[in-house]
């Protein structure tokens, strides 16, 4: 889940080029103040959901006292391992900005210490939340920074990165609009020294990755980003609004809600969307699928009407 602002600047302080700090100790106080954060709120929440089971119990005082032990020990146990993960999965992204390949993996069970940088990371980001969270930070400013999208690590990296955002949505679902901003970041990238194809690859991944994320439950929040992406100065090209209109007309199932009718509604109302639908590139399949998806809207619509 997203943590407090407090907790998000000390993943900055680990997490971000730039931004992290560099003393050893610093880091271990980073990391720990973030674990205690993390397991706090987590306690809390367990007390909200009102686990109070032995509230009322009359156990013997020497009894409650063990327990009580029992508990803090286990306790600082938690936060000693939830500290250590994070400052681990801090390490690994640094180590990631000095590496040209960047392999990612879901099968967590098959990484160990020897395994590549990208693997370890994404057995870190799907078994620790906190960690995907610190990635996604350090994500989000590694593709928005020039100098990397230039360089000749660019085309091998990125994938890589898409790759565990894609991982990072599955596992944890409360960062999947998040791994939406950084997806729309990708769209604008460009490389003059790669061909029309390469980039062309990296952003229909950037695409899919999209059309994955509003079939799990955010379709209304990719298709008003998407709108406004295309509103603005973007580098969306025909093919790439083809590439995903086509995706949207696949992925989306009826019936729709009102709200899915309005975002989707309008994003392809607009002239790249409809001049898509009307090129005759688009493929015959999809402009049924087009006209199916409109006669659901239109029966959404008067439902609601009554």
């Amino acid at each position: 889940s997203q943590h407090s602002l407090g907790t998000q600047y000390l993943l900055r302080c680990l997490f971000l080029p730039g931004s992290r700090v560099k003393s050893p100790e610093l880091k271990m106080k980073c990391s720990r103040l973030i674990a205690l954060a993390v397991l706090a709120t987590e306690t809390e929440l367990i007390e909200m959901i009102g686990d109070d089971k032995n509230s009322n119990d009359d156990n013997n005082v020497d009894d409650d006292e063990k327990k009580k032990v029992d508990s803090g020990k286990e306790y600082d146990y938690k936060v000693t391992l939830l500290s250590k993960t994070i400052l681990v999965g801090s390490q690994l992204c640094e180590q990631v900005e000095s590496i040209v390949k960047f392999a990612v993996t879901e099968e967590v069970s098959a990484v160990s210490s020897t395994s590549s940088v990208g693997t370890q990371l994404s057995a870190q980001c799907i078994k620790c939340g906190t960690v995907a969270q610190g990635f996604l930070m350090w994500a989000k400013k590694r593709i928005s920074n020039s100098d990397f999208i230039s360089s000749a690590a660019y085309p091998y990296t990125a994938p890589g990165i898409l790759s565990l955002l894609r991982i990072i949505s599955n596992r944890h679902p409360l960062l999947r609009e998040t791994v939406v901003d950084s997806a729309l970041i990708f769209l604008d990238h460009s490389n003059s020294e790669l061909s029309y194809q390469k980039m062309n690859t990296i952003r229909e991944q950037a695409l899919r990755l999209l059309l994955i994320i509003a079939s799990k439950g955010l379709a209304i929040e990719v298709f008003e980003k998407v709108t406004l992406k295309l509103k603005g100065k973007s580098s969306f090209d025909p093919g790439m609004v083809r590439y995903f209109v086509g995706g949207a007309l696949e992925v989306m199932r009826p019936p729709f809600s009102l709200s899915v009718v309005r975002s989707m509604g309008t994003m392809l109302l607009m002239k790249p969307c409809l001049g898509a639908l009307n090129a005759v590139y688009f493929e015959s399949s999809k402009k049924l699928a087009f006209k199916k998806v409109i006669q659901s809207f239109m029966e959404t619509v008067m439902k609601e009407r009554g």
